[in-house]
């Protein structure tokens, strides 16, 4: 099937998924209905549906799941640089979100609902919603989106409309119109890591990163409204050039990584890509 896999294809796995995992929380909900403010419990139900889609993605794709899921080796310079661009692209992406929810406020009963959920009472709780959040939740989905279907695009498509078509699904399968612009503009991020790479591992990087800073807001007291605090000008401003550099550094440094250069070759020989220019 290598070679066939088509953007309706991707965005079909994509809703299979998602629906799978909404009817795995439901379930779950039915059967603990205590557990709704759960991090943990929601936690394990994803990896759960997660790994049941991966594994009947690797059978109509007929590849192992090292391949599969792009679990190549990665420059360590390459994984600390893109954790820090995943922190400091909460800027730009909270920016963004606050601009949505100024026109098209979130109900405060749903921002205090999940807000709540990622709230520790306890150092236990707040671990293992650390755990969850910035190191499970990443993985998974790294897996899923910058592993399966972006190598699974990848072997018919460009770099740039497997980007694109990859940031599309992981907003969707977010299923939140407020967040699917701050989503979009993160993936592809993530999208131009991975191609860079050659890996998925600077994207869990990333995406860990990013889902820390959110939480380090909320360990913090900051959020107690749901809503993150206002943002100076000049930290805005700071942020979003900080972001943009790191990005170009991460480019730089995975363009003149062999280990990079290695990787990348599995995404290129398939697709019949020319490596990046330098």
């Amino acid at each position: 099937m290598q070679g066939s896999f088509s953007l309706r294809l991707a965005l079909s796995w994509t809703v299979l998924a998602t629906a799978a995992l909404w009817l795995g929380i439901a379930l779950v909900f039915l059967a603990f209905p205590h557990a709704a403010q759960s991090i943990v419990l929601l936690g394990a139900v994803q990896v759960a549906v997660y790994a049941l889609v991966l594994a009947l993605f690797a059978s109509a794709q007929g590849t192992g799941f090292s391949e599969l899921l792009a679990l190549r080796k990665a420059p360590i310079a390459v994984c600390i640089a893109a954790a820090a661009l995943g922190f400091m692209l909460q800027i730009p992406a909270t920016l963004l979100s606050n601009a949505i929810e100024h026109f098209f406020p979130t109900p405060a009963a749903v921002l205090a609902e999940r807000t709540a959920r990622i709230t520790p009472h306890s150092s236990m709780q707040a671990a293992a919603i650390f755990f969850v959040v910035a190191a499970l939740g990443p993985c998974v989905e790294e897996f899923f989106f910058r592993g399966a279907l972006f190598g699974a695009l990848r072997r018919g498509h460009g770099a740039v409309v497997t980007a694109v078509a990859v940031a599309t699904c992981f907003a969707l399968g977010h299923v939140d119109a407020r967040l699917f612009l701050p989503l979009f503009f993160t993936a592809l991020a993530l999208g131009e890591v991975r191609e860079l790479s050659g890996s998925v591992w600077p994207g869990v990087a990333l995406h860990g990163a990013f889902n820390a800073a959110t939480l380090g807001v909320v360990f913090a007291g900051a959020a107690t409204d749901g809503k993150p605090p206002p943002m100076p000008v000049l930290t805005a401003i700071l942020g979003c050039v900080t972001t943009a550099g790191l990005l170009f550094l991460v480019r730089r440094l995975a363009l003149s990584s062999r280990v990079a250069q290695n990787a990348r070759s599995s995404d290129q020989q398939s697709s019949g890509a020319q490596p990046p220019p330098p």
